[in-house]
């Protein structure tokens, strides 16, 4: 049985851990978790700092960007690094790019999408940011993609390493602990 989830609703759980932690320790910096539903339209953006002021709050802005066909891609900016890195579990992406650092067109335009939000208000030009490519588990259907990305955002939020494979088990068993985690 597949269970389903809105990727929101997992982040505000995360915002709150979030919120909470800050609470308990005002050296924590802040972490901003964004969902782009559609890069075309950036009405569609949720949670994205408004101000440079509130831009500065954040360590690190989690953003989960759907692409074209429906599938969805991770991509983590620190935007005091001038870093950006995009995770993604689809199978188009194990060419020897990885090796190479080269991005594919549908990596550029999803991390242009957050890239240009965040530079358009910290004023700093996007050509700046130093652009990867993280070697990622490849999902084996056309369904995960979703899994995969809250996966990585999770790893990377908690500072775990993202380890390059990963069994359909282990697959099920976090997409459970998703559906748990929002019971």
């Amino acid at each position: 049985k597949i269970t389903t989830f809105h990727i929101g609703d997992v982040f505000k759980v995360w915002r709150e851990e979030d919120r909470l932690q800050h609470a308990r320790d005002h050296r924590f910096k802040r972490q901003c978790f964004v969902l782009i539903c559609n890069p075309k339209n950036l009405e569609t953006v949720y949670d994205m700092p408004a101000t440079d002021e509130e831009l500065q709050q954040f360590s690190d802005i989690h953003a989960i960007v759907l692409m074209g066909n429906k599938h969805y891609c991770y991509v983590h900016v620190r935007p005091h690094f001038d870093n950006a890195t995009i995770y993604d579990s689809g199978r188009r992406s194990t060419r020897t790019r990885e090796k190479s650092n080269e991005l594919s067109r549908e990596h550029k335009e999803a991390m242009d999408v957050v890239l240009n939000k965040i530079c358009e208000l910290n004023k700093k030009d996007k050509s700046q940011y130093q652009r990867n490519v993280a070697e990622t588990p490849k999902q084996d259907n056309g369904i995960d993609c979703g899994v995969f990305a809250l996966f990585f955002a999770d790893c990377v939020r908690k500072s775990m390493v993202v380890k390059p494979d990963l069994s359909k088990e282990e697959v099920k068993n976090y997409r459970g602990r998703i559906s748990y985690y929002l019971a």
